[in-house]
């Protein structure tokens, strides 16, 4: 769409110079909140002078350790003038600690990850534009309490954007 700033700002970039743009952040949380659930699986259980009935649940609030996340990102573009388009290449890390509590303990889930991507972005004409872009990330799962729990995981995004006027009021569009 023509009038989508993105493609506004990705056309114009593409026809005049290469870009670099980088972000860090960081977020970070000195007492984290969560719930502390206790269950009453066989009987009804007294905590705290609340009474849980058998089979029932309390959920109480409990602040833990420090939560905290950190974040960068960087994207490089370039014009390819052979094809009226622009590529652009990213890549990120990642890096959180989450507490949390497992019967009662102490944990923490560690999760850092690591991204890459690919994109090739056109405005050929005023009639077609598309965008083609691939995106991988990576993720390893580490629990302080639980190893057996730490995992790893991989995902990949792949699109095709693609919008081409064909005639004067009939327009395709993926």
């Amino acid at each position: 769409d023509p009038t989508d700033p993105l493609v506004a700002l990705r056309v114009r970039v593409g026809e005049r110079a290469r870009s670099i743009y980088t972000i860090l952040g960081a977020s970070y949380v000195s007492k984290y909140s969560t719930n502390n659930t206790t269950s009453a699986s066989g009987a009804p259980l007294s905590v705290d002078g609340v009474t849980i009935p058998a089979g029932g649940q309390l959920q109480r609030p409990v602040n833990l350790g420090q939560q905290y996340s950190l974040r960068s990102f960087a994207n490089y573009s370039q014009p390819l003038a052979f094809i009226k388009s622009n590529l652009s290449l990213n890549a990120g890390a990642n890096y959180s600690q989450t507490p949390g509590l497992v019967f009662g303990e102490l944990n923490y889930n560690r999760t850092p990850s690591a991204s890459l991507g690919v994109a090739l972005s056109s405005n050929i004409s005023p009639e077609v534009d598309f965008t083609l872009s691939s995106n991988s990330s990576q993720s390893w799962v580490r629990n302080s309490l639980q190893q057996q729990l730490n995992s790893r995981y991989f995902r990949q995004n792949t699109s095709l954007r693609l919008s081409w006027i064909i005639a004067k009021g009939i327009t395709l569009k993926s």
